[in-house]
């Protein structure tokens, strides 16, 4: 799935706040404090995937499938780390605030 350039205009916020989620949490060590735009298109892939999710599991495969289209990295072995599961779970609380919002009119 992909995001067209309408709807990554639409979803700006939520495609910001999982980025930002990314950053913090670095699973690529890219972090250098100073490229904070640096998992903007991991995010988006994240989220063109969300859109067809309903669990924090299947949140977990999205950013799996995610790095390893992005990087060639199998994360797979990380889907039971704690760090790795609260860094999904930010993502999906991130990706429904944004549904509600939406739904509401926000």
């Amino acid at each position: 799935p992909t995001l067209s350039d309408k709807e990554r205009e639409e979803m700006k916020p939520v495609i910001r706040n999982v980025s930002t989620i990314l950053f913090e949490c670095d699973p690529m060590c890219l972090n250098f404090d100073s490229n904070r735009d640096e998992y903007d298109p991991e995010a988006v892939t994240i989220i063109s995937m969300l859109k067809c999710k309903e669990t924090t599991d299947e949140t977990i495969e999205a950013i799996v499938d995610t790095f390893r289209q992005w990087f060639d990295e199998d994360l797979s072995e990380y889907k039971t780390d704690s760090k790795f599961i609260s860094m999904a779970q930010r993502i999906w609380a991130a990706w429904i605030q944004y549904q509600e919002d939406t739904k509401n009119g926000q």
